[in-house]
């Protein structure tokens, strides 16, 4: 007679899966900073500004196919990652990780921190490597 196999602990994230929901918070929180210059650059008219939108554009563009090819991969892996709220001075990422519910939470510093790093790759994507 054979024994049973332990359940296996699908539950738990993969290394490169807690950077994964890293990189779709920092996608989720570039939307408010985004409709924020936005609305700066309504307000103000000229060939620069005019730049700066169209780049502002082409960010948001960017960031919101990123962050639906980061979900619909995550999915793929029986990872669904839900909105961002803010608790406590933390920002909380809850996901389900192969049918197991978790939290991830960043403090306001990591998240800028994760966030900064974001607009650099976007930076370094369209216009190169920085000096």
């Amino acid at each position: 007679m054979r024994t049973a196999k332990p359940w296996p602990d699908e539950g738990r994230l993969k290394p490169n899966e807690e950077d994964e929901i890293k990189r779709v918070i920092a996608l989720q929180l570039m939307r408010p900073v985004i409709e924020d210059n936005r609305q700066k650059l309504l307000e103000h008219k000229g060939v620069l500004q005019r730049a700066y939108r169209m780049t502002l554009e082409v960010f948001a563009q960017r960031t919101s196919e990123e962050l639906q090819r980061e979900r619909r991969r995550l999915s793929n892996e029986r990872i669904h990652v839900r909105q961002v709220v803010p608790r406590r001075g933390m920002i909380v990422m809850s996901y389900t990780c192969r049918s197991f519910p978790g939290e991830l939470e960043l403090t306001h510093q990591e998240a800028e921190y994760l966030r900064e790093q974001l607009i650099d790759d976007y930076i370094e994507f369209f216009f190169g490597r920085k000096s």
